[in-house]
């Protein structure tokens, strides 16, 4: 099962970008690989699921390689995205509405249709 979740990720993060990213800003929470990883890992009992290098702008316009790891406990749910190396860690999302295998028209509602409330409103 985790095979496919991970195949599924990376198939789905190899397609080609038709339209032109624009750069936008958001606050990210980073600290230490230990920090990050004992209260939101170790805390929830995630487990990883994929890992890869990315890369990455910096704040200075360079792009670097960088790590990058998905943890997720399917059962409850939890997830964590972070990058970073080994002096600091950045949690890029962090949830609690995982689904394994969902169904190609639910995902492109979430994107589309921005349905993204627990009750479907």
């Amino acid at each position: 099962m985790r095979f496919l979740l991970a195949a599924y990720l990376i198939i789905s993060a190899c397609s080609p970008a038709f339209a032109e990213p624009e750069l936008r800003q958001k606050p990210v929470q980073c600290a230490t690989p230990q920090e990050v990883l004992n209260h939101y890992v170790v805390a929830n009992g995630l487990e990883v699921v994929y890992i890869a290098v990315a890369q990455v702008r910096t704040q200075y316009g360079k792009i670097i390689p960088t790590a990058i790891a998905f943890f997720a406990d399917p059962e409850s749910g939890k997830f964590i995205l972070v990058e970073g190396d080994r002096d600091d860690v950045c949690v890029i999302s962090v949830g609690d509405r995982l689904q394994v295998g969902p169904d190609h028209n639910e995902v492109m509602n979430l994107f589309l249709q921005n349905s993204l409330s627990k009750d479907g409103t």
